[in-house]
């Protein structure tokens, strides 16, 4: 069940654009779909060090009200940028839960 209260976080999703310019050049942006309200929770982190450059793992589940989202598109929380790993439907139609894992960038 959906607690609206809980949903005190904002999150924006990002939707991938591909331009082509005039020598036909392929240049992608993420261009910003939508902001919506949701919970936070971290469930898993790691760090490692791989040829000498620190990585950072960190696994958070949002929580939202429904909206079509597939897993192309990324998410903006807190100036970091999230890979989507799955969205599972809560109820019908009643909300998402996005699993998403931060991008070392």
């Amino acid at each position: 069940m959906l607690i609206l209260g809980d949903l005190r976080h904002s999150i924006q999703i990002l939707n991938k654009v591909s331009v082509k310019d005039e020598y036909g050049a392929e240049t992608s942006y993420w261009n910003p779909l939508t902001t919506l309200r949701c919970s936070r929770k971290f469930t898993a982190g790691d760090r490692t060090i791989d040829n000498k450059e620190i990585f950072n793992s960190q696994k958070v589940v949002f929580t939202t009200l429904y909206r079509r989202l597939n897993e192309s598109n990324r998410i903006l929380f807190e100036g970091k940028k999230y890979t989507i790993g799955s969205i599972a439907e809560i109820g019908f139609k009643e909300g998402l839960q996005i699993t998403a894992e931060l991008i070392n960038e």
